[in-house]
């Protein structure tokens, strides 16, 4: 599979990606994990990408997950929200604790 998939532009890969089946695209995604980045040509530059985006895949594994796992994923969803609410929380309370002692410095970490 990786020497096919090394034979297609990146356009094509993306087109038998979305046509793919589950199991088709989880052979496809180790595929391109073992090929890893390839150089690809951008106009006149010679760039290093990944066969399929990253985050073209993680999406694709997410929705996997998904439908195998309704209830586990919105429990995950649910986290996920509490996790982003406590992070812009903890911000906001950094940023008022900084502007009640404007003189505070962050401690430096101690390198282990």
């Amino acid at each position: 599979m990786v020497t096919r998939l090394s034979a297609f532009d990146p356009l094509e890969v993306e087109i038998l990606y979305s046509d793919a089946s589950d199991t088709e695209r989880k052979i496809i995604e180790a595929a391109a994990n073992a090929i890893g980045r390839q150089p690809r040509r951008r106009g006149k530059q010679l760039v290093w990408e990944p066969l399929i985006s990253p985050e073209r895949m993680t999406d694709a594994i997410a929705a996997r997950a998904e439908r195998a796992n309704p209830e586990g994923a919105a429990a995950l969803r649910d986290l996920q929200r509490i996790r982003n609410t406590f992070d812009a929380l903890s911000g906001v309370a950094t940023g008022l604790l900084h502007a009640a002692f404007p003189s505070h410095k962050e401690p430096t970490p101690v390198a282990s």
